[in-house]
């Protein structure tokens, strides 16, 4: 009956992450639309393709350097996209979220029991699926999960470490994929700091060879478009980073915003909490147990979660078998019978939270459950596309990648959402300033002679909305076409009046 009950908790966290992860896309708001023009692109020119280098999508800064570290995710995306459509990449990547979770299940599994897999999973799953939009970093969960299975195989001597060889192809490809490797690194250096320690109090270890992985690691992951530079890319992309984007920013800073109802902050800190006092009872109760390698990986994880919500997944994907193994011992004989009693009415609150949560994201999201384009999403672009219209087009940050799917190469865009594919004094003295002062936009307008305004009016930023505003309330531009997602405004002139 036992058994039933751990199996069934399995079986739990794979139906939430099967209803939580089946979501149609916004193309609107995503990149999505952006990476499936770069694989396009590539297939067709090959690797010498500016689409690598440059910012080959807008007219604004068209020569600015630019380093696309996801271009494989694009072609893979692609492929997939042009033989099975929307739906079928819907499916890929639900798929490959679900193939993910199984694994940290297994892994957790190894280093505890079923229950402690099954039960956790459900904890740490609402923080996981926080990020279930179609990303390039969705291969980034996939191998860190792969990087950490193999490490504890062979920590647990149920694998022989030469296996870890194939962490070398491994990150060759994952480099290519996503920006997302240095995690590769993070783990094996982590490893690698523990196995150092042994080394240095002359206990069993594989310092050296793990050092040779490592080394050899940095080699292949040479392997990219960009050589060496792609490798410490990860280290200078926020270099000319001008762009405030929600993903980037630290916890306290969006508690202060008031987003914490919105975003899962506070859930984010009981987790914390919860993998800070497990490895407290290890070192109070079974100090010889204490991992070197989780509380590293996991120290590392904590800080940059707590400076930019994007790495949430990754904490969950490195604490969830840190806390499994920390608490796969009988610390409860250390305590009273009333002490037992507060722990295991702590366990049912945490897992009726875990439910809780659940089905509260379910509920909230649940519009967007399903495979494919969210309805209608795709109505502006053929509108624009059946009309003729012609740029040149001034458009919101957000709305960029859609417009590159849909319109390039016969119209490029004014921005898209690559803060690093643009200067900080683009953003700053001419994307944010034209549409917060009308007069700045009026010289805007006269050096580039806008005919069209494309704009995602779902933008919740102070100047996306002042724009709006003032677009509706000057007679210079005309609204001809607006949907749930977007806008489209046509210049009011002579050329312009049949349409209008």
């Amino acid at each position: 009956m036992k058994k039933f009950f751990y199996y069934f908790l399995i079986l739990l966290n794979l139906f939430f992450f099967f209803i939580l992860y089946s979501q149609k896309i916004d193309l609107t708001t995503a990149d999505l639309g952006r990476h499936l023009k770069n694989g396009e692109i590539i297939l067709k020119e090959g690797l010498s393709s500016k689409v690598l280098t440059t910012n080959f999508y807008s007219y604004t800064l068209p020569d600015q350097s630019f380093i696309n570290h996801h271009w494989l995710t694009g072609v893979i995306f692609y492929l997939i996209y042009k033989n099975f459509n929307f739906v079928g990449l819907s499916v890929f990547y639900l798929f490959l979220g679900l193939l993910t979770w199984l694994l940290i299940l297994i892994i957790t599994k190894e280093e505890s029991n079923l229950f402690l897999s099954g039960f956790f999973g459900l904890f740490f799953l609402p923080l996981f699926v926080f990020r279930n939009e179609i990303r390039p970093e969705g291969f980034t969960y996939f191998f860190i999960t792969i990087f950490i299975f193999l490490i504890i195989k062979v920590k647990n001597k149920k694998l022989n470490k030469s296996f870890l060889y194939l962490t070398l192809p491994l990150i060759t490809l994952w480099i290519n994929l996503h920006i997302g490797f240095i995690f590769g690194f993070l783990i094996i250096f982590s490893f690698l700091f523990e196995q150092g320690i042994r080394f240095i109090t002359k206990k069993e270890n594989d310092f050296l060879f793990i050092l040779k992985i490592f080394l050899l690691m940095i080699i292949f992951c040479c392997l990219n478009p960009y050589g060496p530079y792609g490798l410490v890319f990860p280290f200078l992309i926020f270099k000319n980073y001008g762009y405030l984007i929600v993903e980037n920013q630290g916890v306290l800073f969006l508690e202060r915003l008031g987003l914490g109802k919105t975003l899962p902050l506070f859930y984010f800190k009981i987790i914390l909490i919860t993998v800070i006092i497990s490895f407290l009872l290890v070192l109070i109760f079974r100090k010889k147990d204490f991992s070197i390698f989780y509380f590293f990986i996991v120290a590392a994880l904590s800080v940059m979660s707590l400076s930019a919500i994007r790495h949430f997944p990754v904490f969950v994907l490195l604490a969830f078998p840190a806390l499994t193994k920390n608490l796969n011992f009988n610390f409860l004989k250390y305590f009273s019978k009333e002490d037992r009693l507060y722990f295991f009415s702590l366990i049912g609150f945490l897992f009726l939270l875990s439910l809780l949560n659940l089905i509260i994201i379910f509920y909230q999201k649940r519009h967007f459950f399903g495979w494919g384009l969210m309805p209608k999403v795709e109505k502006s672009a053929v509108f624009f596309i059946k009309n003729n219209l012609n740029g040149p087009i001034f458009n919101n940050y957000d709305i960029g990648s859609y417009l590159i799917f849909y319109l390039f190469p016969k119209e490029k865009v004014f921005v898209d959402n690559r803060p690093e594919a643009y200067t900080k004094a683009f953003f700053e003295h001419i994307y944010k300033d034209a549409q917060n002062d009308f007069k700045t936009w009026q010289k805007l307008d006269k050096k580039y002679q806008f005919n069209i305004i494309f704009f995602s009016h779902r933008d919740q930023t102070p100047w996306g909305q002042n724009f709006l505003v003032t677009m509706v309330n000057k007679s210079l531009f005309v609204p001809i076409y607006v949907d749930e997602y977007n806008i489209i405004f046509l210049r009011n002139n002579k050329e312009n009046k049949s349409l209008i």
